[in-house]
């Protein structure tokens, strides 16, 4: 009995198994795990299964029109931590000077924020600050980040007391309404912002 040529849609994500050579053979955005004998997508997208050739394929979902690439430099804000990942969503591509309509996910690891401080991370980032980071690698979403250099860090952010904007004071921020200061990775730029 022929089986049916339909199929109810189901995303696969890079490296998720999708079955064996043994089944099907790879098609497009399709590789075979030659250790395991299991094959594996490519790319982000839909799985069409050809039953009369046998053959699996993923048809890639639609790419967004502003995409980011290593190098760019983005802002993004905090929002949230986890292990030793600071999370955050990115809204702007300074270097394309292009507002993103849907914020895009980016992870800063706590080895990502400096070449020369130690301190915990929590301790340089707090939750909607708004930071300039650079992009460094391709794979995502969330793409991976990096503060290292002066010009990159937090660009503007709100007194975790009152919510007013913080002002630079030398290596703190203060806020100007009740003199609360926070510890902050700050960008070089973070002046100009003001």
């Amino acid at each position: 009995m022929a089986k049916s040529q339909r199929q109810e849609e189901k995303l696969a994500t890079p490296g998720e198994q999708l079955g064996f050579e043994e089944e099907f053979a790879a098609g497009m955005n399709t590789y075979v795990d030659h250790s395991t004998g299991e094959l594996r997508a490519k790319v982000i997208g839909v799985i069409v299964r050809d039953w009369r050739s046998r053959t699996l394929t993923v048809k890639p979902v639609k790419i967004p029109k502003y995409s980011v690439k290593p190098g760019d430099i983005v802002h993004a804000v905090v929002t949230g931590f986890k292990d030793s990942l600071i999370i955050m969503q990115i809204f702007y591509i300074e270097n394309k000077k292009t507002q993103l309509l849907t914020p895009i996910t980016g992870i800063l690891p706590a080895a990502n924020i400096s070449s020369w401080r130690a301190s915990p991370y929590k301790d340089v980032f707090g939750y909607g600050d708004i930071v300039r980071v650079v992009i460094v690698e391709e794979a995502g979403p969330p793409y991976l980040l990096s503060t290292k250099g002066r010009e990159f860090g937090v660009l503007l952010a709100r007194c975790p007391r009152c919510l007013t904007p913080m002002v630079r004071r030398g290596g703190v921020l203060l806020c100007p309404h009740c003199r609360a200061k926070a510890k902050r990775k700050i960008s070089s730029r973070y002046a100009k912002m003001r």
